[in-house]
């Protein structure tokens, strides 16, 4: 599959895995399982609840960022110790690509475009396709 674990997500991960051990396992293998799933990419780019190995995942448009051309999106675990965190995440359509872009905690992500974060997964996002809107 097309998975990329992108610089500000690998420094969420690193940071989870002293926070939230438990989570932080859980998420790593989430994203293996989300790697090796065939249909990932009609899962993760339409709304609502699907199942990706043995999670079952809500899927969601970050609106706001898509507004602006930005083709994100959102997954949470649900029923394990990750669900409080939101992986955030993005479709390059030409590339078939996926980009991971963030984990964070639901209290610390409002979907604002403009806060320090929404900056951080944006930036990466756009470097990530060559600043081409997706």
């Amino acid at each position: 599959m097309a998975l990329d674990l992108l610089s500000g997500a690998k420094q969420d991960l690193a940071a989870l895995r002293l926070t939230d051990p438990d989570a932080h396992a859980t998420v790593v293998a989430f994203l293996a399982e989300a790697d090796a799933d065939e249909e990932l990419i009609g899962k993760c780019t339409s709304e609502g609840t699907v199942e990706i190995g043995p999670y079952r995942v809500s899927a969601v448009p970050w609106h706001a960022a898509r507004r602006r051309g930005d083709n994100l999106f959102r997954f949470r675990v649900f029923d394990t110790p990750a669900t409080d965190y939101r992986i955030v995440y993005g479709y390059d359509w030409r590339t078939r690509r996926i980009g991971i872009l963030a984990v964070v905690h639901k209290g610390k992500f409002d979907y604002a475009i403009s806060t320090g974060l929404a900056d951080r997964i944006r930036d990466d996002w756009r470097g990530a396709t060559d600043g081409r809107l997706t």
